[in-house]
């Protein structure tokens, strides 16, 4: 799973994007009850690209020490944008579909932290692999 943290020198090409939607989706579909209907779900399945987009933003403004926009100001014109975007009212989207689109967000960063530990312990092995060969080097001299 590629890093969702979008830098200068990282390319997001489609094929990730899409790896990642499909990711996203399967974990969180797993936990979806059994009677939830279709068009609930083909409408869940038009959030998570946006999700992954509204996460990426959230973390380039933390790293970028942008102000946080996510005031509850913005959270009532999202919901309203997204209720909107799924052909709902705003009161559907409060009853049903906030909860999902924080959940969906909520996998988003559950997974972005997995890929981001194992990227580190990637790293971290790399380096003790170089790191070891010149104790065991120094060691034996």
């Amino acid at each position: 799973m590629p890093e969702l943290c979008i830098s200068r020198e990282f390319d997001l090409t489609f094929k990730y994007q899409t790896q990642i939607c499909e990711a996203v989706w399967n974990t969180y579909a797993s936990d979806l009850p059994r009677g939830l209907l279709r068009k609930t779900q083909k409408r869940l399945i038009s959030l998570v690209w946006l999700a992954v987009q509204e996460v990426a933003v959230q973390h380039l403004a933390v790293q970028h020490l942008a102000v946080q926009h996510l005031n509850d100001t913005y959270k009532t014109h999202a919901g309203a944008l997204l209720a909107s975007r799924l052909g709902v009212s705003r009161s559907t989207w409060c009853e049903v579909y906030a909860e999902h689109w924080q959940g969906l967000k909520a996998v988003v960063e559950s997974l972005d932290m997995c890929a981001l530990g194992e990227v580190l312990k990637r790293k971290q092995c790399s380096n003790f692999d170089d790191d070891g060969g010149e104790l065991l080097q120094n060691r034996t001299k």
